[in-house]
């Protein structure tokens, strides 16, 4: 009975970290989004050459590898994240702009 329970217990703990999610690091992230980023400029490519199969099958790369960074970093490239990075971007733009219409003419705006 005591082996059954010791054995169990390590079962337990070797299943342990093979079963936990683990979390992806942001290099893996940032690998996808560089590939995607080569393969939009390699579809350029094809198309200015006219090479439609080519250009097709890049398409459907960039689309396998953006699915595959959707699953693995959703937080960060997910639509609604994008949105709200640009949005965010604005309203700095904008602060900055009225900031430097002030300090430009010394307040009288």
């Amino acid at each position: 009975m005591r082996f059954i329970v010791i054995a169990f217990a390590l079962a337990l703990l070797m299943a342990g970290p093979a079963t936990a999610v683990q979390k992806p690091n942001r290099g893996q992230c940032r690998q996808l989004t560089k590939q995607i980023e080569t393969h939009s400029h390699t579809v350029a490519r094809a198309q200015s050459r006219g090479n439609a199969m080519w250009a097709r099958a890049t398409q459907a790369q960039i689309d396998r590898l953006d699915q595959r960074r959707m699953k693995l970093c959703p937080d960060l490239y997910s639509p609604s994240a994008r949105a709200q990075a640009l949005e965010k971007m604005k309203q700095l733009a904008k602060m900055a702009a009225q900031a430097a219409v002030s300090f430009f003419t010394m307040g009288a705006m």
